[in-house]
């Protein structure tokens, strides 16, 4: 018997909890929802649209879109011939890594050697 009064308690809690996450869930869809609304009317109140200025702003956006492109792709070039030269990152001498590291290997021969 006391188990079901803690079973229930317990189902009740959860139940509080669920709603209270329910709530918060709703008010985030409800400011989501009224920011998109925003959006779209912003654009509506600016007045008549010829077929003129909306083509001419969806070219200016195709433009900014390119020019964003090119300046990716000519960034991604020039990185392209400056690959970082390796180098150990103990001893930090070029042409191998801390794995095939020739410093280590020899204080560890001195290690065994004691």
């Amino acid at each position: 018997m006391i188990s079901l009064v803690k079973g229930i308690e317990i189902l009740a809690y959860k139940m509080t909890l669920l709603e209270a996450e329910v709530q918060i869930l709703r008010k985030a869809n409800k400011a989501l929802n009224k920011r998109r609304r925003a959006k779209r009317t912003r654009i509506q109140q600016g007045g008549i649209l010829t077929r003129e200025e909306a083509t001419d702003i969806l070219d200016r956006r195709e433009v900014k879109k390119q020019v964003k492109l090119d300046k990716h792709i000519k960034r991604r070039a020039q990185n392209i011939g400056q690959s970082a030269i390796k180098h150990c990152s103990s001893c930090k001498l070029p042409g191998y890594n801390t794995r095939t590291c020739q410093k280590d290997i020899g204080v560890a021969r001195i290690l065994d050697s004691e």
